[in-house]
């Protein structure tokens, strides 16, 4: 994952470049704000949980423009609701019998969080 730090350094490094160097760059900031918004929201202070999800959508958008721009009409990008149901169910499993042999707590607890998270993709697809 590219931090906010290195995306500013690299789309400003490429800021004068060829379009889709640039527009690459600029996806991929977009991509680290989109990401790093998504962890303030978990991990962040409660009172800024607001500023980061209306951030992150705006990355998102903004990603989504530049898409069209390139030519991407995105309906590549966009999973079979099924397939990503499906998924969400494997990753479940998967994170939670990891969990199981886990000896270390903390470890455990992240993995069964995260597990919690692909059931609800998961259900929330099925």
């Amino acid at each position: 994952m590219i931090s906010v730090t290195d995306a500013y350094r690299v789309l400003r490094e490429r800021r004068d470049a060829d379009y889709d160097s640039s527009t690459t760059a600029a996806v991929d900031a977009f991509t680290a704000i989109a990401l790093g918004m998504s962890a303030g929201e978990h991990q962040g202070p409660p009172e800024l949980y607001a500023t980061f999800a209306i951030v992150q959508q705006e990355a998102l958008e903004g990603m989504a423009a530049l898409g069209a721009q390139l030519g991407d009409t995105g309906t590549s990008a966009v999973p079979d609701l099924d397939e990503a149901a499906r998924l969400g169910g494997l990753l479940c499993e998967v994170l939670v019998q990891h969990a199981e042999t886990s000896s270390d707590p903390s470890r455990r607890l992240a993995l069964l969080n995260a597990a919690a998270h692909a059931g609800r993709i998961r259900d929330l697809l099925a």
